[in-house]
Formats: structure tokens, sequence, C-alpha cells
């Protein structure tokens, strides 16, 4: 009798301290209806901030990772099963109510969002087409299928009939305005396109055989262009900044005397037919013909105020083994020579 006395407290003891655990282990999940409201990173480490749906499966995730929300699942199905359906009505209502109440709390706060990203995508995306159409031409503004990526940066993903269809490109938007890689995907794709483009300037310029634009494209006007059509067309619809030239010589041009020489040439005959798509500074790559070797650069700073209003002109030697000794390190004014 005295036994199954003790025995009878031991089981009344376990259940209560199960149950106590058991509704312990809902504590875990009040952290999705927060997570969904105030949004939680990507990854464990870095990214963007996501809310709503995704928020709550990113925690998910990581909480099955650890794994605190298996145990607790698994500790809920077997506990309840073994010990909850046999007991009082009030106590079942009460973990049905409990689990209720977080799944109707998340599920709340996911559809609260939903809302605010509508309209928040509604609020930016007139200014992100404003933007396409004004870099890229009306029908690619038009066409573009955007989808706000991060709620809080107004970041927005698209794809584009420019584009081949798994290529998706991102907007991003920053203090100094919209910034996008658009340019990027398109040259991953017609990866001849920049060569091309080169030999078309080079020809517009007119550069003489060797001697080769160093360019960068900034945009182009999509207008009428869809991919795999010839990018020929858009050639006079790209805008670019020239950086410099590059330039091939024979070794016995290699001299510190041919470097200024050329400096002269290129101020004199090239440098002022690509007024307004250069920088404020211009630069020349030598090469040595024979080794294909970049043997030495030139840097041409225009006047300003940061060069008193002078041409200064900066020569340096590349130091490799076996590179040419006939030039070597030198700054000076432009108008000098």
């Amino acid at each position: 009798m005295e036994k199954d006395s003790r025995r009878k407290t031991g089981l009344k003891i376990l259940g209560i301290a199960g149950t106590i655990f058991f509704f312990a282990s809902y504590i875990p999940f009040v952290i999705l209806p927060f997570a969904s409201a105030g949004g939680v990173s990507e990854s464990l480490f870095e990214g963007r901030t996501v809310y709503g749906w995704l928020a709550v499966a990113n925690t998910f995730k990581w909480f099955c990772i650890i794994p605190v929300f298996p145990v607790c699942l698994i500790y809920q199905i077997i506990f309840g099963f073994a010990y909850l359906r046999r007991k009082h009505t009030a106590l079942k209502i009460s973990a049905a109510a409990l689990a209720a109440l977080l799944i109707i709390s998340t599920a709340a706060t996911c559809v609260v969002f939903a809302f605010r990203e509508k309209a928040r995508t509604e609020e930016l995306l007139p200014k992100v087409r404003a933007y396409l159409k004004e870099n890229y031409g009306e029908e690619f503004a038009g066409s573009a299928d955007l989808t706000l990526y991060s709620y809080d940066a107004g970041t927005f993903k698209g794809r584009s009939p420019v584009l081949p269809a798994d290529k998706v490109f991102e907007i991003d938007d920053s203090p100094d305005g919209y910034y996008d890689d658009i340019v990027v995907c398109f040259l991953g794709k017609n990866k001849d396109y920049e060569e091309g483009f080169r030999k078309y300037l080079d020809l517009r310029y007119g550069l003489p055989d060797g001697m080769h634009c160093q360019v960068h494209i900034s945009r182009i006007d999509f207008t009428g262009f869809k991919d795999g059509a010839d990018t020929t067309m858009l050639y006079d619809k790209t805008s670019y900044q020239i950086a410099g030239v590059m330039v091939e010589k024979a070794a016995e041009d290699i001299t510190q005397d041919k470097f200024i020489s050329l400096t002269k040439e290129m101020l004199n005959e090239y440098i002022p037919g690509m007024e307004g798509v250069t920088l404020k500074f211009f630069m020349i790559y030598v090469k040595e013909k024979e080794t294909g070797n970049t043997v030495g650069c030139i840097q041409i700073d225009f006047p300003s105020a940061e060069t008193l209003n002078y041409t200064v002109v900066q020569i340096e030697r590349r130091i490799y083994e076996g590179a040419p000794e006939t030039i070597w390190d030198d700054v000076f004014y432009a108008e000098e020579v």
C-alpha cells in the first residue's frame, strides 16, 4: 500500500514537472511573431533583413539546425499523446489555446507585413522605373519585371527581355542615388561586346595601330534590343568614359624621350577629340610588343585647382625581372615640354 502511494506520488510529481516543461517548450516559438514583425538577418552573419513569412522560415530553419524547435516539437508530441490526452479538458484547452495564439499571432504579423511591403513597393517603384528610363531607355524600364528585394534598403531585383531568362539584375538605393549591375549582367552574357565597342571607339577617335582605348561602359539605351540580337546596334547608344589608352611599343622605342613624345602626341592630337568623355586624369599604359609586358604608365592630370591649373604628367616605371632600364620615374608639367 505504502509502495503504491509512493509510486503515485512519484508519477504525480513527474506529471507536474512534465506539464511545466510541456508549456515551457512553447517559449522558443514566441520568437516567431517577433521575428516576423521586427525582422531578422537572412544569414547567420550578414545579409539583408527579412520580415514576414521569410523571417519566420529563416528563424525556423536556424532553430532547427541548432536544434531547438525539433526537440521542443518531439517533446510536445510525445508528452501530449502519453499524458495530456488522458488528463483534464482544461489542460488540453490551455495547450491548444497557447498553440493557436502562437500560430495566429505569427500569421497576423506576416499578413500585416505583406501589406506594408505592398505599400512600400508602390511608393518606390515609380522612382526606380524613372531611373531605368533615364539610363536604359523607356522600353527597358517598361518591360522590366521588378520585385522589392530589401524592404529597409529599398533594393529591387529584376529581369528583362534584354538579358537571358536566368540573369537577375539588382538596383540599390544609396545616399548618392541609385546604382545597378545591369551593364555587368549584359556584358557577362555578351562577352565580346566590350572588345567590339573598344575597336569601334579606336576608329571613332582615329587612334593609330597599336593604340587602344581603355573604356568604362556606364549605361546603354536598350531600346529596340532583345537578348540574342546583334549587339553592334547598341554602339552608338552606349554611354562611356575613356580612362586612357594601351599603347604597344617595340623594345627600341621604350625610352624616356619616347615616353615624353608620346605624352605630347596624346595631348596635342588625340585627347582634345575625347573632350567630355575622359576623367580628371588620363592613363597611358605602354606595353612592350615583343614580350607583352606592361613596362610603364604615364598619368596625365588635367588642369584643376589641385594641380594649380597646370597639366601634370607622371611617368612610372614598372619594376619586374628583366624590365627595361631606359625609362624612369619622373613628374613634370606638360607645359614645360
